[in-house]
């Protein structure tokens, strides 16, 4: 009798190369979620000192300056209209932080964190 060549993998096999993916999942999830977190951050980053920046030419074009207490949301209305349209593109993150918090930010005065839900924790000292 002939003995036919079976194909296909061995459950040993297919065992062994789940192993292996399990290993390197465990091995680059908590370094992949650190670099997301990371990004996170940059953006927030870049929002805040898009915030700032344009509280600063809004003061310096007007005599009355923005309130520090000011909400980002609330910000588009002393934005210029042409300018709107970006500057709201642009702050989606952070539009629930006031003007005041966003400068302790941009100056390195407090610290913030991105909660699993996208909300942003600024530290109160």
């Amino acid at each position: 009798m002939k003995r036919r060549k079976r194909k296909g993998f061995t459950l040993i096999e297919v065992v062994a190369v789940m192993a292996i993916i399990g290993i390197l999942a465990v091995a680059l999830v908590p370094r992949v979620s650190k670099y997301m977190n990371q990004a996170k951050k940059v953006k927030v980053l870049s929002q805040v000192r898009t915030v700032v920046t344009n509280a600063e030419m809004y003061n310096a074009k007007n005599n009355s300056p923005i309130p520090s207490d000011t909400l980002v949301s609330d910000f588009d209305a002393y934005i210029a209209a042409d300018e709107r349209v970006d500057f709201a593109k642009d702050t989606k993150m952070i539009e629930s932080l006031k003007l005041s918090q966003c400068q302790a930010i941009l100056n390195e005065e407090r610290d913030f964190t991105i909660g699993g839900d996208g909300t942003i924790s600024v530290a109160t000292s």
